[in-house]
């Protein structure tokens, strides 16, 4: 009698396959950073690089000592309205505000979350400067341009060693002296 035996290599790759798929699948994680941002007493503009496991803004600016977040909000296109001029403008450019909930002045809150690469306007009330941690994930994603406006724009930099206005704008014949 001649027994037939299925071959041992692929069954071997298959077993060595789901062994190696089941070990790396708890392990892995996203990326996180830390990004650090000292406020002062006043008014500061603050450039987020991180999005945030909670984009609450809320839980990202919760310091009593914050007084108010404004984000820019820019216009993405030139449409004004969809059917008629008479409409409430939907695409209009101005600003977000977000006021902590124990002030009357929160019935005005139209900003409710934060991102990443998005710039910030908050004042810090007191006499002392804030400290925030804020962890999430690092993102790269680039802002859309807007022709023949003003926009607050960030980047990233270098927050050990970061550049001058001068060392940044070296290359720049407009901008020299």
């Amino acid at each position: 009698m001649i027994m037939r035996t299925k071959p041992i290599l692929p069954r071997l790759l298959r077993l060595s396959s789901w062994l190696l798929l089941a070990g790396c699948a708890a392990p892995l994680s996203a990326q996180t950073y830390t990004q650090t941002i000292n406020l002062n007493p006043g008014w500061n503009s603050v450039f987020l690089e991180v999005t945030p496991a909670n984009t609450n803004v809320a839980a990202v600016f919760s310091d009593p000592a914050i007084g108010c977040v404004w984000q820019p909000r820019v216009r993405n296109s030139t449409v004004a309205f969809i059917r008629s001029p008479a409409e409430a403008p939907f695409n209009t450019a101005g600003w977000m505000v977000y006021v902590p909930t124990n002030l009357p002045q929160a019935v005005n809150n139209d900003l409710y979350s934060v991102a990443a690469n998005t710039p910030y306007v908050v004042q810090v009330t007191g006499s002392s400067g804030v400290t925030l941690q804020i962890v999430g994930r690092p993102s790269l994603s680039a802002a859309p341009f807007s022709p023949d406006a003003f926009t607050l724009r960030g980047f990233p930099v270098d927050p050990v060693s970061p550049p001058t206005f001068q060392s940044f704008f070296q290359s720049s014949s407009a901008h020299f002296n």
